[in-house]
């Protein structure tokens, strides 16, 4: 069994305080987390089980030529959601990579815009036929091509769509977590606004 290095978890703990919330949601989410991170809890899926609140990632392809993301339709949630998964013992950012290849097959590229660090955070509570959780994700984007091949995961992914950000108001009910839909929409587009060079780091 692998075990999370406190250098690992001061990391992790860095990489969320350096996060500029867009709103009052996302802060009292970086709140909740820093103390979750600084309680001593478990906080990677060190051994295949994920704990009862634990991290994940979600990856966001954007392709620049219209401003559209990518989405799954994904098998367990039976929901249009963004590809990603639960973080093992291993940084956040090397999860993104991992997954995308895992999920999509295809190499990570993260976005200038954001880099490797999330651009979001979230915190919310799951209810799946079987158990009952708390997800703390971080959204990361990545630079997406429409055109580029995706190997999706059949037993992880039923579909894949492009979405555009300013139509979220169309897509964004179909989430499991629509209003969590609506604020990455909203905070990348705000972000994609911001010469590069000129963003929170």
């Amino acid at each position: 069994m692998k075990v999370a290095s406190p250098a690992l978890t001061d990391a992790l703990r860095a990489t969320v305080g350096a996060i500029v919330p867009f709103d009052a949601a996302e802060a009292d989410a970086q709140r909740s987390v820093l103390r979750w991170i600084d309680s001593g809890e478990a906080v990677y899926r060190d051994s295949g089980s994920a704990p009862a609140r634990h991290l994940a990632v979600y990856l966001t392809l954007l392709d620049p030529a219209d401003d559209a993301v990518l989405q799954i339709h994904h098998v367990k949630a039976g929901a249009w959601i963004f590809p990603g998964g639960h973080v093992d013992t291993e940084a956040p950012c090397d999860a993104v990579v991992r997954e995308a290849h895992e999920e999509l097959g295809i190499a990570a590229t993260f976005h200038p815009t954001t880099g490797r660090r999330p651009l979001l955070l979230t915190e919310s509570q799951t209810n799946g036929l079987t158990d009952s959780h708390t997800d703390i994700t971080l959204w990361y984007v990545l630079t997406g091509d429409r055109a580029v091949t995706l190997t999706p995961d059949p037993a992880e992914i039923h579909a894949v769509r492009w979405v555009r950000l300013d139509e979220a108001a169309t897509w964004a009910p179909q989430s499991p977590t629509p209003h969590q839909a609506y604020r990455f929409a909203a905070k990348l587009t705000a972000a994609l606004r911001v010469p590069h060079g000129r963003e929170s780091s």
